[in-house]
């Protein structure tokens, strides 16, 4: 006959429960505000690199798709670490999104803090390495935004150019 539960056992595994529960929806309210943001960029950028992007639903893209064209527009930034950061956010979010509480998702969040650390200079990447997940993934959605941003005003330049010295037909 298995032993039963004392009272004190059953409160610790409550609390412990609800801790973590508490961590996972603080982690999935980042994830989903953070993905949100970095897609509204990445739409933004496709809408400024595209000459005629009304000839494509871009919110109705998925989100794959959206990455890949955006790399293959990123000019010189197609290598940029910057693209392996928004990968991992996004798989985060496909986690998150479709799981309750999973071991992949401290896999993935480790995997985001790995990423990420990699893509910054030393510094910056101590500083990252002692953040919780919450921060870790609001640090990194917003420097994921702000290098889409970068992108976005880039292309605009570009497009400026082009616009300048070709009149079509």
């Amino acid at each position: 006959m298995a032993a039963k539960l004392s009272e004190e056992e059953v409160k610790k595994r409550i609390a412990a429960a609800q801790e973590r529960r508490k961590k996972i929806i603080d982690l999935r309210l980042a994830v989903l505000e953070g993905n949100l943001v970095v897609e509204e960029a990445l739409n933004g950028f496709l809408e400024a690199a595209l000459f005629n992007p009304e000839h494509l639903n871009i919110p109705r893209i998925n989100f794959s798709n959206k990455g890949n064209f955006a790399i293959s527009l990123a000019a010189a930034r197609g290598k940029d670490e910057m693209w392996d950061v928004l990968w991992a956010i996004n798989q985060l979010r496909n986690e998150l999104a479709h799981n309750i509480d999973s071991k992949k998702i401290d896999e993935k969040v480790a995997f985001l803090r790995k990423t990420y650390v990699a893509a910054l200079e030393p510094k910056p990447a101590e500083y990252a390495k002692t953040l919780s997940d919450k921060d870790l993934v609001d640090q990194a959605c917003s420097v994921c935004a702000g290098f889409l941003g970068q992108l976005t005003s880039e292309a605009k330049m570009r497009r400026g150019i082009v616009d300048q010295h070709w009149k079509g037909p």
